[in-house]
């Protein structure tokens, strides 16, 4: 259901409890609560514009190694409270904002602890990105997905796992990595790794094509379109699955802690192929963590890099206008029919760069660039500083995909672009005061089906106490 949000008023305000000087764990409870309250007005199915009072409270309950989200939504009219906020399992399950195990390792690593979490999931990369690059599952603010992902090292093996959704078919994903000379302790090879993983796509309208002309927007299958330009109903193609295999080998170079030259092969099941060459090198000092990718890239017909990336949710299936001539078509246009549609091989190249102290500091972006294909640059970064000691925190996060130039970044289409920014600053001892900027994809539903998406922007002011 689309949500339009006209903010009148957001009061937020947001609890920290002390913590730990030297790590972000607590051996006692904490609490961080964050109200947003403000008036709102929402589509209902019929298009109609219903006016609420809105209270959001977004608790959070940590301790040790486990901390647990909450996300509970008051909105209340004339009419009284908004039932449709919980008459669906997934509006139930979306109370519990997260559920989180452990810390998120810095990177692929066989000595990683057990990390699991449940909720809201964003920046998850599967080996070198070939298949599943920086994805976040939610892109709406009023419609948040429940999934879960997962990693854990042992020895010589490490294992990752990603499901979109646990209520409705989505993404999925699954990745071993192995260390075969590990045991090897004077080896100059004991760093080599090889890398296996499987990902796919079990949405049903992710699944839909053009079966006359790939590429071509297509129509619902209960609507008209013209046959002559290749408009027709959209025909599923089945689910999607594609598969990767990764081998790393150490390079040695003394400015660096780590540096190993890669090679992954990934296959699209029923589609295309793409092939990758690349560095990888690591280096900490200290608190500090660096680490980089330089990659090329050969990509077959029928094959899309980075296919699961950060705006995936968006690219699914959108809107799309085909002019006809004398009209203009309402079509649909899925990155599955783009996939079909792809017919050429091209050449690509990709750049990362990731910075990391104490797990407070964090800041990485990334660069895709396609050399013969127009509209396939991706821009990517993400930037956060939450640190006690500080008397300011930030949190931002921008990414541009479908670029021609670097221009774009700044320039592009609106629809091809997402941004999130935080800021709050002590202007008392224990008071920052600052503002959230965040811009949001909602669902647009039309008598019980999702007809498209329309992009948001929410702003509010952010007021923090630290306790």
């Amino acid at each position: 259901m689309n949500r339009r949000f006209l903010l009148l008023l957001v009061l937020t305000a947001v609890a920290h409890s002390a913590q730990s000087q030297d790590s972000t764990r607590s051996a006692t409870w904490r609490t961080d609560i964050d109200a947003e309250i403000g008036l709102l007005s929402i589509e209902n199915e019929a298009g109609d514009k219903e006016s609420f009072f809105s209270t959001v409270l977004l608790p959070t309950f940590s301790k040790g190694d486990w901390a647990v989200g909450a996300r509970i939504k008051f909105r209340v009219n004339q009419g009284g409270f908004r039932s449709e906020d919980y008459n669906s399992l997934a509006d139930i399950l979306s109370i519990a904002r997260f559920v989180q195990f452990g810390e998120e390792p810095e990177t692929e690593d066989k000595r990683s602890p057990r990390h699991v979490l449940g909720g809201e999931i964003e920046e998850v990369t599967f080996g070198y990105g070939q298949l599943i690059s920086e994805y976040r599952n939610t892109i709406s603010v009023d419609n948040p997905k429940i999934g879960v992902t997962g990693s854990q090292g042992r020895r010589d093996v490490f294992l990752q796992g990603l499901f979109s959704s646990i209520t409705d078919p989505g993404l999925f994903g699954a990745r071993g990595a192995v260390w075969p000379f590990e045991d090897r302790q004077d080896s100059r090879f004991r760093e080599a790794v090889v890398g296996a993983t499987l990902a796919g796509d079990l949405d049903n309208q992710g699944r839909l094509v053009n079966p006359d002309r790939a590429g071509v927007p297509y129509v619902a299958d209960d609507e008209v379109g013209n046959p002559l330009i290749g408009v027709v109903p959209g025909e599923s193609d089945g689910a999607l699955v594609m598969i990767a295999l990764d081998a790393a080998m150490p390079l040695h170079y003394r400015h660096v802690d780590k540096l190993l030259v890669y090679s992954e092969v990934a296959k699209i099941v029923g589609f295309g192929q793409g092939l990758s060459l690349g560095l990888n090198g690591q280096r900490r000092r200290g608190d500090l963590f660096v680490e980089g990718w330089l990659e090329q890239r050969l990509i077959g017909s029928q094959y899309l890099p980075s296919y699961f990336n950060s705006l995936y949710e968006v690219e699914r299936v959108q809107r799309a206008t085909v002019d006809a001539g004398d009209r203009e078509i309402e079509a649909f246009q899925s990155k599955r029919n783009q996939l079909a549609g792809q017919n050429e091989t091209l050449i690509g190249s990709f750049i990362a760069v990731e910075a990391s102290v104490r797990r407070r500091y964090r800041v990485r972006t990334s660069f895709e660039r396609t050399w013969n294909k127009a509209a396939s640059d991706w821009f990517h970064i993400d930037l956060r500083v939450y640190d006690r000691d500080l008397p300011y925190q930030i949190r931002f996060t921008f990414d541009r995909i479908n670029m021609d130039e670097i221009e774009d970044i700044w320039n592009g289409p609106s629809e091809n672009g997402i941004m999130r920014l935080e800021l709050a600053y002590a202007f008392w001892e224990k008071l920052l005061l600052g503002f959230r900027f965040r811009q949001t994809f909602e669902p647009v539903e039309r008598l019980g089906r999702i007809v498209g998406q329309s992009k948001q922007t929410r702003i509010a002011p952010n007021i923090v106490v630290r306790f």
